[in-house]
């Protein structure tokens, strides 16, 4: 009698001590969708309190025991199940955990690659072109090209971060509609400003356009700026001219 005493007394004291532990794993009550007896099963997890010294694994180390009861039918264990496979015979086989981690897609992160995929989804202004005389010129008479300039400045947030931007027009390609083309770094001026200017050889319908290059930098939440490894360029609306022969006409005074 002292001795069952004795026995009793020492499992109690284990059971409490075991009791009394920091939890270091998670119990679960897990149950399964049985669409089919043979499918992959997602586990539905319950989660409290255990004893038990490692999540997803037995005390010995064995990767996670499962019992069935019968074909298509699945028993809870104590121990973290996930993403199991229940099979016709009874045979319940579940990843390694560990391996499941190193499987798991890395988190975002702010790489300069896709902050400039971001900045290059930005819409840069389409400027206007603007011809002199418009509508209708003369061979061998300077016609006065000229735009706008337009700057950005924007704040776009990416992945938690303020990222500012800037772009200014640094190049001007402009497109004559006979062939030629010329490039500036100005935007030249309206009339009687001659600083873009080009003259036709002969009569033709032409249609003109202009791009314009952006020079674009950001900064990441208030750091030092970074230019953008290439321009960003936009092309304005095309605009028609046409292009006469002019010849002198005597008329008497």
């Amino acid at each position: 009698m002292t001795k069952t005493l004795l026995v009793s007394a020492v499992a109690s004291i284990a059971l409490l001590s075991a009791l009394a532990r920091p939890a270091t794993s998670v119990d679960r009550e897990v149950s399964v969708d049985q669409g089919r007896t043979e499918s992959t099963a997602r586990l539905q997890v319950n989660e409290r309190q255990s004893p038990f010294a490692s999540p997803g694994r037995t005390p010995g180390g064995n990767n996670l025991p499962v019992a069935s009861s019968a074909p298509g039918s699945f028993t809870p264990n104590p121990y973290y199940v996930t993403n199991c496979t229940n099979y016709s015979d009874g045979r319940i086989e579940c990843p390694d955990p560990e391996a499941v981690d190193a499987a798991a897609p890395a988190a975002e992160q702010l790489t300069p690659g896709r902050i400039e995929r971001a900045i290059r989804e930005i819409e840069m202004p389409r400027l206007t072109l603007r011809v002199q005389p418009g509508g209708r010129t003369l061979v061998n008479v300077p016609t006065i090209l000229s735009t706008t300039p337009a700057d950005v400045d924007r704040t776009i947030t990416l992945l938690g971060s303020s990222i500012d931007v800037r772009a200014r027009p640094t190049s001007y390609t402009w497109h004559h509609g006979d062939g030629t083309t010329q490039t500036t770094t100005g935007p030249g001026a309206p009339w009687p400003a001659k600083d873009v200017t080009h003259t036709y050889r002969r009569s033709a319908q032409v249609s003109l356009r202009l791009d314009v290059a952006y020079t674009v930098r950001y900064r990441v939440d208030g750091s030092a700026w970074t230019p953008l490894d290439q321009p960003l360029t936009t092309t304005s609306a095309a605009v028609a001219l046409r292009v006469d022969q002019a010849a002198p006409v005597l008329t008497r005074p």
